[in-house]
């Protein structure tokens, strides 16, 4: 699992970082959902870009790997910044509330990332842990609290991205088998994408 974790931070990293810089400036982004092969698994993954309190951009992923004949493995929550815009406090925990004053809070697992030798980029990317808290959340907007050296950054999650996050959660890989149109047809040519989808290169493919 940790090494999962580190091979999908070195390559997501860097895409993450790069898309920032052609956000700053755009509005909130309505998010995607990212299917992405890794090692015989699929990496099920919500994207939405969110302004904080300073109007500055962060990338929000959910993500969850799922693979057929292997343990169900957790939610989590990952954070990017613009690189040297903030310094994110680790390994202190991310906290969702609500109007009520309920409080949630996700435990940081930033650890499991693999990041770039600049301090910078490594202060701007947090990750969390998402499945112990998920099933817990209202629907209504929540406030998410992300600490750093000065302030708490605040960022608001509508309701509608609680529900993207529930819906990877649970995603399971019998939902992928056969289900090609969900791949790019880049990725379903790569010799190593897992062969139990049904899907690598033509096959399964809708005609």
């Amino acid at each position: 699992m940790t090494a999962f974790l580190k091979r999908f931070s070195q390559g997501m990293a860097i895409a993450l970082i790069i898309l920032l810089s052609f956000t700053v400036l755009s509005a909130p982004a309505l998010a995607s959902f990212l299917r992405t092969a890794d090692a015989g698994a699929i990496v099920v993954q919500s994207r939405r870009t969110l302004r904080d309190q300073h109007r500055q951009s962060w990338q929000v992923i959910a993500f969850k790997r799922v693979q057929p004949n292997a343990p169900e493995e957790a939610i989590y929550l990952r954070l990017v910044a613009f690189p040297g815009s903030v310094a994110i406090d680790h390994p202190q925990p991310i906290l969702l509330s609500n109007v009520q004053g309920q409080v949630w809070s996700a435990a940081d697992r930033s650890s499991q990332i693999a990041i770039s030798a600049q301090p910078s980029v490594g202060q701007s990317v947090g990750q969390y842990e998402l499945q112990a808290v998920l099933s817990k959340l209202p629907d209504q907007t929540l406030r998410l609290e992300v600490p750093t050296a000065q302030e708490a950054i605040v960022l608001r999650i509508p309701p509608a991205l609680i529900q993207e996050w529930q819906t990877v959660a649970q995603s399971e890989a019998s939902q992928l088998v056969k289900n090609c149109d969900r791949f790019p047809l880049e990725a379903r040519q790569n010799p190593d994408f897992p062969e139990w989808t049904g899907c690598r290169g033509g096959e399964g493919v809708k005609g």
